[in-house]
């Protein structure tokens, strides 16, 4: 199964999601990266159809299929993943998340509360306005991460000119990226089904504008408005330690303070360790989540 579908909310706005796996299969909420689309778990359809999971990828406002929320923060994200929940009658479901969808899910495990049963973290882009994130981030990190987005017009016109860049020519844009990363990530993104996923779900995401890249950046500046601590439900976190796009040592303090979250240091690894190792963290998340 790989569908697409849309559900019009009550302020206007759509928002979309794929499904991949088995069509009755038990629900797992699958969120994207930044900037990407649910077609980013496209690698993921083969382990979940094998393993009975039905995965649900929504599209981030301003993504793919999803109208942009001009008033969005990670809080608002919940409201919208709560209804394509009561949309399609699912009272309780764990959310897999990836990179820059691990604040969205944190967050959204505490706003939603017994509805999400388990939390798996992957290469997950942790809180930069933390106190911790004074001593942890490196100079370029800071620089990308904090002060760019206090320059909206600035970091508007450089995700526009990025995302021409990209349209004109998503395979020399793809090797320029795969160049500028660890040599974990460049191994992992020279097959030819990586190359593929990663310009494919880029593609989708920027297709309408640069909206949700723009926003996501803005609002992974800010602190977030609940905190990891009061995540209550059980929780495994994936972070390789050579990671070039996500400070990893963020990535370790939010496993810290996530209450009993189980941490897997992945030495050598990098940020796309995920590409190979769906079936594993599917198989830990079903675990967590009680499916068996």
């Amino acid at each position: 199964m790989s569908r697409d579908s849309e559900l019009r909310l009550k302020d206007g706005r759509t928002i979309g999601w794929r499904e991949f796996g088995a069509a009755d299969g038990r629900p797992v909420l699958a969120f994207h990266g930044a900037p990407a689309s649910r077609l980013m778990y496209e690698p993921a359809a083969r382990s979940a159809q094998a393993r009975g999971l039905r995965l649900i990828a929504p599209d981030r406002p301003g993504y793919g299929l999803s109208s942009p929320h001009p008033d969005r923060t990670l809080a608002t994200f919940a409201e919208d993943v709560a209804a394509v929940l009561d949309h399609l009658a699912i009272d309780t479901a764990p959310i897999l998340a990836i990179s820059g969808g691990c604040p969205y899910a944190v967050v959204t495990s505490v706003a939603l509360g017994p509805r999400i049963s388990a939390l798996a973290l992957v290469s997950p882009l942790g809180e930069i306005a933390s106190p911790a994130a004074g001593r942890i981030l490196s100079w370029p990190q800071r620089a990308f991460f904090r002060r760019l987005p206090r320059r909206p017009a600035l970091l508007r016109r450089l995700a526009a000119a990025a995302r021409t860049g990209f349209m004109l020519s998503p395979g020399a844009s793809h090797t320029v990226f795969k160049a500028g990363l660890t040599p974990p990530d460049r191994a992992v993104l020279a097959t030819a089904e990586a190359r593929a996923v990663v310009i494919a779900m880029t593609a989708e995401a920027l297709r309408s504008g640069v909206d949700g890249a723009v926003s996501d950046l803005d609002l992974y500046s800010r602190p977030w408005p609940l905190a990891p601590e009061a995540v209550t439900c059980p929780t495994s976190l994936w972070q390789g330690t050579s990671d070039a796009i996500v400070p990893a040592g963020l990535a370790f303090d939010l496993a810290t303070r996530i209450p009993g979250c189980l941490s897997h240091e992945l030495p050598g690894h990098g940020h796309f360790w995920v590409l190979e190792h769906i079936d594993e963290v599917l198989a830990d998340l079903a675990r967590l989540a009680g499916y068996g």
